[in-house]
């Protein structure tokens, strides 16, 4: 630590008792120097442990709270003197009376550990903690000493991002759900209820553009589906937002909001909305889907649209794939119903009606068949048979020779031979079909 120095003013020569003196100073000197060092040492690190930015805890082995630090009281928002009053149960609910002896089992085994629990302050209001328990012993005493820290914020973030592997989950399955249902109305009413999945909301409704009107046919709350009727013209309120910006339209206040109509406010119980537009594949408006009423009056945020506008997405595929489908459909319809009436025309008029491939072989013969000809159509049909009269044969293997080659020709007129062989005068009328730039089907 340093040394003692005696300077005397003339010689002299100290003597044994002299030095001995001056050791015993020394030696208390130092000593001193030692206990202010060590009080400098002990009121450093009490203010240390005083001004630290986490709660500090010294616990008895009873669980009786013994000392804690100034942020511990701002924390929790009682006095020392109310804190050292009390026990480690009074203020973490995870921590009733009959846990503690196997904390402190646990304690003396393990000496030191972290977990998660939750501290109550004095106005009842809990908040999650990290605390890490050390135990120590001290003069034949055995202490707990704990540090806690406020894990609120990073509690927070960790539910974000669970709720955001939740919310991807949703657009997911919804995504695949609703582009293999392929039906309009089922595809909103599935929309809908994932959207308030999505963005934990408690109602909403989807409407589609018809004959340039957006048209809203069903109303879910709670889950619960009803019918409704509400038909808005492209300039009026939200919907005129939606026509002309092709954005979302959000409303935290919907109650002042002169945009959304008062039958509405009313019948819906509204406090806030998202509006979310459908957008085609040009970009044309063709949907839109309205989410209502965030649990606890929370407002609707960024995220939430985020996920919405991705949910919108999937619905403008699935939806321009269901109408693609029944587009499909109805033509198909419509051809089943043209080949059905022309099938009962030619099947029913009192002329034959014939198709013939250019190689000759007759393809289909109507039914008349039987009454001009003689014939049954499988008589006749998959072959080239000739039944023409001898004498007219030149002119109309002629005239069917230039069919093959194209040529149409009208009310050729020359005799048959019918199955009894009777001769029998027909009119021979007949188009041919070009296929792949080719004379293909002679329609006669």
């Amino acid at each position: 630590m340093g040394s003692l120095c005696v300077v005397y003013q003339y010689d002299f020569t100290p003597s044994a008792e002299d030095k001995r003196i001056v050791s015993i100073l020394a030696s208390a000197i130092r000593v001193e120097e030692e206990r202010r060092a060590a009080e400098d040492l002990y009121h450093f690190s009490h203010f240390s442990i005083e001004k630290a930015g986490g709660e500090i805890f010294w616990i008895g082995k009873d669980a009786k709270i013994l000392y804690v630090n100034e942020m511990t009281c701002n924390t929790l928002g009682y006095t020392r003197e109310e804190l050292t009053a009390m026990s480690v149960h009074d203020i973490d609910p995870n921590f009733p009376e009959s846990r503690w002896p196997d904390h402190w089992k646990e304690l003396k085994e393990r000496r030191a550990f972290t977990f998660e629990s939750e501290h109550r302050r004095k106005d009842g209001t809990l908040f999650p903690v990290e605390i890490t328990v050390n135990f120590l012993e001290f003069e034949g005493e055995e202490y707990n000493f704990a540090f806690a820290r406020d894990i609120t914020e990073r509690k927070k973030q960790e539910h974000a991002l669970l709720r955001r592997e939740e919310q991807l989950e949703i657009l997911s399955r919804t995504s695949q759900h609703i582009n293999a249902i392929l039906d309009e109305a089922m595809i909103m009413r599935t929309l809908v209820a994932a959207a308030m999945e999505l963005v934990d909301a408690s109602a909403g409704t989807a409407g589609v553009i018809k004959e340039g009107k957006m048209v809203f046919g069903e109303y879910n709350s709670e889950g619960s589906v009803r019918n409704i009727n509400f038909v808005f013209e492209p300039d009026h309120g939200v919907y005129s937002w939606l026509a002309g910006s092709k954005k979302p339209y959000i409303s935290n206040d919907a109650l002042a909001d002169p945009k959304i109509m008062p039958e509405k406010k009313r019948d819906f119980n509204l406090y806030n909305l998202v509006n979310v537009p459908i957008l085609g594949n040009d970009a044309k408006l063709i949907g839109c889907f309205e989410i209502y009423n965030k649990t606890d009056r929370r407002p609707f945020e960024a995220q939430d649209v985020f996920m919405l506008q991705g949910l919108a997405a999937g619905a403008a595929i699935a939806l321009e794939n269901a109408r693609t489908i029944d587009e499909l459909k109805k033509t198909e319809a419509a051809l089943r119903e043209s080949e059905e009436k022309y099938r009962r025309i030619v099947e029913n008029t009192s002329d034959v009606i014939m198709l013939t491939r250019s190689d000759g072989i007759i393809s289909y013969l109507s039914p008349a068949c039987k009454s001009v000809l003689g014939y049954e159509p499988e008589d006749l049909m998959g072959k080239e048979p000739w039944i023409v009269h001898e004498d007219d044969t030149k002119n109309v293997k002629k005239a069917f020779l230039n069919a093959k080659k194209g040529v149409a020709c009208s009310n050729l007129e020359y005799r048959i031979i019918t199955k009894d062989g009777s001769v029998r005068w027909v009119s021979h009328s007949w188009s041919v079909i070009t296929m792949s730039g080719k004379p293909g089907l002679i329609v006669s």
